[in-house]
């Protein structure tokens, strides 16, 4: 993913957000579809279906917005160069107990990444139907940052109240 999104030039800052962000969500659906096949916990594979139809209902509409495109402009893609390093250092840092701990400790800096990206082209950008997907995407996915954060939280409490030690008896 990170190859394809550092290769994803298109005309303008929008249009190389659309290209990139096509990919970025391309690495999430598999990510999904892995976390779903390797999944034990209903919970992480629900958020897991869902992360994936909702990704590629937004590639489908990105990739309509690419049909109608001009000429890649190398240019357009330095303002994403820090967010997509960034992004992808948290990334490959991320591990956890098992693969949907993995799969929610990266899939939080992805996320974050595409909001970082997405304001980028909210700020930079031009074309208001790209700065509606990038508006959306900014709000879809921090709720989900913050979902999966709870998810991860919970995981990490204790099952029940703590029990008090039994007094020794000497």
């Amino acid at each position: 993913m990170h190859d394809a999104m550092a290769s994803a030039v298109g005309a303008d800052v929008s249009d190389t957000w659309v290209r990139k962000m096509i990919e970025h969500h391309e690495g999430a659906i598999a990510m999904a579809e892995s976390a779903v096949a390797q999944g034990k916990d209903p919970e992480v594979i629900a958020i897991a279906r869902r992360m994936a139809a909702q990704q590629r209902q937004e590639v489908e509409e990105m990739r309509r917005l690419i049909r109608e495109g001009a000429a890649p402009d190398p240019a357009s893609a330095r303002p994403y160069l820090a967010a997509e390093t960034q992004m992808h250092d948290r990334m490959m840092a991320a591990r956890g107990s098992n693969a949907a701990e993995t799969f929610l400790r990266q899939m939080i800096p992805h996320h974050q990444g595409a909001i970082d990206m997405s304001r980028i082209v909210l700020e930079q950008g031009r074309d208001e139907r790209v700065s509606a997907i990038a508006r959306r995407i900014v709000a879809d996915q921090g709720k989900e940052i913050a979902e999966m954060e709870a998810m991860l939280e919970r995981s990490a409490a204790p099952a029940g109240p703590a029990t008090a030690a039994a007094p020794s008896q000497n």
